[in-house]
């Protein structure tokens, strides 16, 4: 959505889409991290004009978990921003994260 599409109209509560030409270019590999989960790491800033994404592999369902998730659901994952969980915590859904 990033690249194919930039805002029409908005207001308080909705924003309309409209389609353009992909306007990104290739990905560019910054840093690799292996961590544990729960540890806090650093994404660096993007520069200007550009952006930063954070790809977490390692987060999706697998395991005992497997059978958890076909009779109820996986358990929720999240990540926070700036190191604070009231204001920066947002769920993470394991099917995107792998």
């Amino acid at each position: 959505m990033l690249c194919n599409y930039v805002p029409q109209l908005t207001d308080s509560r909705w924003q309309v889409l409209g389609k353009v030409p992909d306007r990104c270019g290739r990905p560019q590999l910054v840093a690799s991290v292996h961590a544990p989960a729960g540890a806090e790491l650093t994404v660096p800033a993007p520069r200007s004009g550009a952006v930063t994404y954070a790809r977490i592999d390692g987060a999706g369902v697998s395991g005992l978990e497997s059978i958890r998730a076909l009779l109820y659901r996986p358990r929720s994952r999240s990540v926070n921003v700036n190191g604070t969980q009231n204001t920066g915590s947002y769920r993470v859904l394991h099917a995107t994260a792998c």
